[in-house]
Formats: C-alpha cells, sequence, structure tokens
C-alpha cells in the first residue's frame, strides 16, 4: 500500500481506487487478479493493510466494490441475492473490517444490484455502510 501510495505521489494523483475487496465466487470472474480470494476475513485484513499504507503517503484510497460484485460479465443484468446470514458472514464482513481498521476515504459502489436495487441506491445497504460500520468518507 505504502509503495502504491509513493507511485500515486509521484505521478501527481490524489486518489487510488484500491483495494478491491470483492470476494472471487468463480475463477472466471473479470476481475479475479484484483481480488484477495473468497476468505472475507483475510479480504478484510489484506484490503484495510492497503489503505493504511496508500493513505499513509497522503493519497486518498477508494476501497470497492460495495456490495456482492461478484460477476463482470453481465454485471448490468444480474442481481445478487443472498439471505441475511450470507449478507453479514459473507459481503459485510470485510467491509466492517476495512471500515474499522483503515478508515478509507471512498468507497466505490458495485456496478450491480444487489436484491434487485442497484447497490448504490439501496438504502439499506447504504445505511449499514454509513450507520453500522461507521463509514464516515465518500
Amino acid at each position: 500500500g505504502a509503495a502504491i501510495g509513493e507511485i500515486a505521489q509521484a505521478l501527481d494523483l490524489h486518489v487510488v481506487f484500491l483495494p478491491s475487496i470483492n470476494i472471487l465466487p468463480w475463477l472466471n470472474w473479470g476481475r479475479g487478479q484484483e481480488s484477495y480470494g473468497e476468505d472475507p476475513l483475510f479480504n478484510g485484513k489484506m484490503g484495510a493493510a492497503a489503505v493504511r499504507g496508500v493513505q499513509s503517503q497522503g493519497i486518498m484510497a477508494t476501497a470497492k466494490h460495495f456490495l456482492a460484485n461478484n460477476i463482470e460479465n453481465v454485471r448490468w443484468y444480474a442481481s445478487a441475492e443472498f439471505d441475511e446470514k450470507t449478507l453479514h458472514e459473507v459481503y459485510l464482513k470485510q467491509w466492517s473490517i476495512i471500515v474499522a481498521e483503515s478508515s478509507p476515504e471512498m468507497v466505490m459502489t458495485a456496478y450491480n444490484r444487489a436484491q434487485g436495487s442497484w447497490a448504490n441506491q439501496n438504502p439499506k445497504f447504504i445505511s449499514i455502510l454509513r450507520n453500522r460500520l461507521g463509514f464516515e468518507g465518500t
């Protein structure tokens, strides 16, 4: 993270779009190389370390993609469907870690729908991010 922050400084950038803390559900997912795998705990810890490193260099980190960004090739048409247990144990676990341990400046929402509505327009998910997890950034 710090090395990426140093490179961003050298390039006169103010923001980097990382880390990607999506859960890797299948190997054909187009952003698999950006992810830390399928374990929410590992995703959260690695993502938090990346954010701390980037932001230690005065560069804003953008954690992405909130919430349930699991598919690339049909993301404009698909909706991630899950029950409450899966929401909390799989999809929110890494977000709770990254917000608590590193306070990212920004969060990029997912491109897909989650439970039928666009991830960035679902009041339930935005409320969880802001009110329960304590995200205060942009």
